[in-house]
């Protein structure tokens, strides 16, 4: 059997996405997406799901890791969902599919009835396409336990919107060694890019208490996995890399989406400070 047949009955692709200063133009998923179709085709044909974090506060100068918009990238999100949508339903072939629709409740530190979020899932019958839409801003973190806690396949590939596959990646091997190796008891391999969903929920979201609203993964539960990781607690967090070439092939690009403004405004900034530097050295000849 094909990358192509065995890879979308086991992994569900996780998108997750929040406002940038290049929406609502969709151009850093539309790179992601292409990146999918170039050096690993699988991905396009798996389920997918696409979590649109939003912002917190609007203010006069973004800080988007904070959950802090300007009062034109929040004008810009709905429009910018509604083009993700579209761009989704095309890549992944679902243009004009009936959804179903249903409220969850996303909960996290203390059991404080303040501490929740409403979410919204949007889901096709055959469950191939699901879009969640939060009431308040989740966090990265938050953002993957919605997804996965409606996840049916074994394992999930999370990719966050601004980071693009630059090689070609053997989906299908890798995940047939996790399948083999899940549980062995010395070496088990429960996350190489892709994750093991029971590994996720277990390791990562054992409790409300370990993700609080707006917490990066990466911030919070990798510096804890890789410190005890040194006190040899492998086996506990089974944490693989795709080393190809002892490293040094790159696998992925960072498209630095909290800075990118998207091609036609970068052009626009660029003219700009062309035409402010020709008036300066233009000032300093005449004098």
């Amino acid at each position: 059997m094909t990358q192509d047949t065995t890879v979308p009955k086991l992994v569900t692709v996780i998108i997750t996405t929040s406002p940038t200063p290049s929406a609502p133009s969709t151009e850093l998923l539309s790179a992601v997406i292409k990146s999918f179709e170039e050096h690993c085709h699988a991905l396009t044909l798996c389920n997918v799901i696409v979590v649109f974090d939003t912002f917190d506060q609007i203010v006069p100068t973004a800080r988007l890791k904070k959950g802090q918009v300007t009062p034109q990238q929040a004008a810009d999100f709905d429009e910018y969902k509604k083009n993700v949508k579209e761009l989704i339903l095309t890549k992944y072939r679902h243009v004009g599919a009936k959804f179903t629709q249903r409220r969850v409740t996303a909960e996290y530190g203390s059991p404080n009835p303040q501490n929740t979020v409403e979410y919204t899932i949007s889901q096709t019958s055959d469950k191939k396409v699901t879009f969640i839409e939060p009431s308040r801003r989740l966090g990265f973190g938050l953002a993957v336990r919605s997804a996965l806690r409606v996840t049916q396949t074994p394992f999930v590939w999370v990719q966050q919107h601004d980071w693009a596959l630059v090689a070609d990646l053997p989906m299908e091997p890798l995940v047939q060694i996790m399948k083999a190796y899940d549980s062995h008891l010395e070496t088990p391999i429960k996350y190489i890019c892709l994750a093991a969903i029971p590994h996720y929920l277990e390791r990562v979201f054992p409790s409300r208490l370990a993700m609080l609203r707006g917490d990066f993964i990466e911030d919070k539960i990798g510096q804890r996995a890789r410190a005890q990781m040194k006190e040899g607690l492998f086996t506990k967090w089974a944490t693989w890399l795709y080393y190809p070439d002892d490293g040094k092939q790159l696998c992925l690009k960072h498209l630095q989406g909290r800075t990118w403004a998207g091609a036609e405004r970068q052009a626009d900034r660029a003219a700009m400070w062309r035409e402010r530097n020709e008036a300066e050295r233009a000032a300093q000849d005449d004098g």
